[in-house]
C-alpha cells in the first residue's frame, strides 16, 4: 500500500508539469457522448445520492456506515482547508476557455475526487473504483480542475479513508 501511495504522489507531482497541456487539450475536446455523462456524474446532488444509496446497499450494518461517512466528511474538511491555504485558479480562469460546468473557489485539490476516493477503501471493488475514477476524470473533462488537482484530491481522500478504515474500533458497534 505504501508503495502505491508513493507512486501516486510522484505521478501527482509530475502531473503539475503537464497540467496546462492536458487542460488546454481537454478544454478543446467536447465529445457529445461524454459531456452529458460527465456533467451528470459531477453534480454534487447526484454524487451524494449515489453515495448514500451505495452505502446502504453495500453495508447493511449501521456500524459500517459511520466510518465511511467520517472518512468522506474528514476528506471534505481537510481539502477545503487546503483550498484556503493554496489558492489556485481553475484551468478555465487561467487558460481562457469556457468550462462545461460551473465552479467557484480554489482549484487545488479536488473536493469531488477527495470525497469519493475517501470511500474507496470501504468499497474496494471495481465498480466503486470505476465510479470514483469517473467522478475525478469528469472534473478535468469539464474544465474545472487540473489533472494534478484530482490526483492529489484522490490521494488525500484515499489516505484518509485508509486511516479511518484501520481505526474502525473507534466507532460504536
Amino acid at each position: 500500500m505504501n508503495l502505491t501511495l508513493i507512486s501516486v504522489a510522484v505521478i501527482g507531482m509530475v502531473s503539475f508539469i503537464f497540467d496546462a497541456t492536458v487542460a488546454t487539450y481537454v478544454g478543446q475536446l467536447q465529445l457529445p457522448l461524454l459531456t452529458p455523462l460527465f456533467v451528470f456524474v459531477s453534480q454534487i446532488p447526484v454524487v451524494v445520492a449515489a453515495l448514500i444509496f451505495l452505502s446502504f446497499f453495500r453495508y447493511r450494518a449501521k456500524k459500517k456506515i459511520m466510518p465511511v461517512w467520517v472518512a468522506a466528511f474528514s476528506s471534505y474538511v481537510l481539502i477545503h482547508l487546503i483550498k484556503i491555504m493554496i489558492v489556485r485558479q481553475r484551468p478555465f480562469e487561467v487558460l481562457a476557455f469556457t468550462p462545461l460546468a460551473a465552479a467557484t473557489g480554489s482549484s487545488f485539490p479536488s473536493g469531488h475526487a477527495g470525497v469519493v476516493f475517501a470511500m474507496l477503501p470501504f468499497y474496494l471493488n471495481w465498480y466503486w473504483f470505476t465510479f470514483a475514477l469517473l467522478v475525478a476524470l469528469s472534473r478535468v473533462y469539464l474544465g474545472v480542475h487540473y489533472l494534478s488537482d484530482v490526483i492529489f484530491g484522490a490521494l488525500i481522500g484515499y489516505g484518509i479513508g485508509l486511516i479511518i478504515l484501520r481505526r474502525e474500533k473507534w466507532f460504536p458497534r
